[in-house]
């Protein structure tokens, strides 16, 4: 397992996330699990803002087990020197795993987010109910007079045990 078969997998696809046929498996385990066809999504709304993406979980996994197997090829493992098969492996390990946490979960929180915001213009744009229903009252209630508290009693109507313990 080595660089080669990762261009490789890259060639055939591996790591293109179709974000297009995720959304539809998203949709169809939703209408399995309410029994339901989804009327107010329908076809003309499915809409994906990003159509494919990198799919960084697969390559994550496979960059990973690149650099184990390296490292167990190793006879020294990690904790040989600069320039061994172990130290080399560890390096790209810690490299890829900076990768993923600065551009590829950024990059798969940003494209979630514009989905989204496409889901919601759609689920606005079909919302013709107004926010406010009913009368409107423009005059303030009258002033009410409260009775100030002459004493604190924590948790009244609890027994004596249980407001001891308070």
């Amino acid at each position: 397992f080595n660089f080669i078969i990762v261009r490789k997998r890259m060639a055939y696809g591996r790591y293109i996330f179709d974000r297009v046929a995720y959304e539809a498996r998203r949709r169809k385990s939703i209408q399995d699990r309410i029994g339901t066809t989804l009327d107010s999504l329908t076809d003309d709304t499915f809409e994906v803002h990003h159509k494919i993406g990198v799919h960084w979980e697969n390559f994550n996994r496979d960059i990973m087990r690149m650099c184990d197997a390296a490292i167990k090829r190793d006879p020294k493992g990690t904790s040989g020197g600069i320039g061994t098969l172990g130290h080399t492996g560890q390096k790209i390990k810690k490299q890829m795993e900076e990768t993923l946490n600065k551009t590829g979960k950024k990059q798969m929180y940003e494209m979630e987010i514009e989905d989204a915001k496409t889901r919601f213009k759609h689920l606005a744009a079909g919302n013709n109910e107004a926010a406010f229903q009913g009368q409107w009252r423009k005059t303030p209630f009258p002033e009410r007079k409260y009775d100030l508290l002459s004493s604190n009693v924590i948790c009244m109507g609890l027994s004596d045990v249980d407001q001891r313990c308070a």
